[in-house]
């Protein structure tokens, strides 16, 4: 170490003083240029982003806090007379909904379903009917994008609730 700042300081002595002003001077500029690099600019770039964010994270919070209201201002659950599950009425729920089943099978309180190439929007509206309507809850999705928009492979396990 004492060799290098002794040439360091070997350097600097043969400098004149002109060329030791232009060194200071563009040392100084290098160290701020590298200050804006590392701290600076990254700082005013994530604030720049969060002021672009910040209007639709507000707008979800508005519509979090919304829902929230409404759910508890909703009254609470009746006991709903329990719906036997049979093969007709199933199939005839999910046609409602323009949804073929490859397979349907059913055992007591459960349905396993596999749905190829549907509307994944009729899927979530027959789950949500089914939910209420027949207390069916999902135990198991999977769930396959396909090339169409709203288009998806799934296969279901459901479980009926008992009261």
């Amino acid at each position: 170490m004492s060799r290098f700042s002794q040439s360091a300081a070997e350097f600097w002595t043969a400098r004149n003083p002109r060329e030791r002003s232009v060194l200071i001077i563009g040392a100084a500029l290098l160290l701020l240029v590298l200050l804006w690099l590392w701290l600076i600019d990254p700082a005013v770039q994530g604030r720049i982003q969060w002021q672009k964010n910040l209007p639709a994270l507000r707008a979800q919070v508005a519509q979090m806090q919304a829902l929230a209201r409404e759910v508890s201002a909703a009254p609470a659950a009746k006991n709903v007379a329990s719906v036997t599950l049979s093969r007709p009425m199933l199939e005839q729920s999910l046609a409602a909904k323009n949804l073929k089943p490859q397979e349907l099978s059913i055992s007591q309180e459960q349905v396993r379903l596999k749905l190829a190439d549907v509307p994944f929007s009729g899927i979530v509206d027959w789950l949500g009917e089914m939910q209420t309507s027949a207390q069916l809850i999902v135990t198991d999705a999977s769930i396959t994008a396909r090339n169409g928009v709203d288009q998806v492979d799934a296969s279901f396990s459901l479980h009926q609730l008992r009261p």
